[in-house]
């Protein structure tokens, strides 16, 4: 069964299979961050749920350049693929600075997310979104950035 939600989140997911499932077993293959929203809904529509936990997101020991460049006001553009980046994002500014220095540093930036998801945890943290793609695709993203950056850049 091929199913694509209508919108890009577990809650979608879950709204979308709620009423073909029960009964079924389902297999979720995620990261070990995942929040229990898609397991939990799932069990709730009468689906055995079993979940593999296929990597774990951690906050590399040498991350923090983009975090300096954007304290710095050095970033035309900065995107966010998950809420986890953003989070560690924003922890690395708490080590490095202030986030009061990190949102300064960010006015002028176009600030892009992958999906609804990650554009809550952004806008939880003090900043606007500028770009949310239609679909959850990194290219699509990219290049809506991309193109906002240049349009800013040209009316500048």
């Amino acid at each position: 069964m091929d199913i694509v939600p209508s919108t890009f989140t577990s809650a979608g997911l879950v709204e979308a299979l709620a009423d073909k499932i029960s009964g079924s077993t389902v297999e979720i293959a995620r990261s070990a961050n995942g929040s229990n929203v898609l397991p939990q809904g799932l069990e709730s529509a009468g689906a055995d749920v079993h979940e593999t936990q296929l990597y774990q997101l951690e906050k590399p020991e040498t991350a923090g350049q983009s975090v300096s460049l954007a304290i710095d006001g050095q970033l035309d553009g900065v995107l966010f693929t998950s809420s986890r980046t953003v989070d560690h994002f924003f922890e690395i500014a708490t080590e490095q600075a202030d986030v009061t220095e990190l949102k300064r540093g960010l006015e002028e930036a176009v600030v892009g997310a992958i999906g609804a998801p990650t554009a809550r945890a952004i806008r939880d943290n003090g900043l606007e979104v500028d770009i949310i793609p239609e679909s959850v695709d990194f290219e699509q993203l990219a290049g809506l950035t991309v193109q906002e950056v240049r349009n800013r850049a040209s009316n500048r």
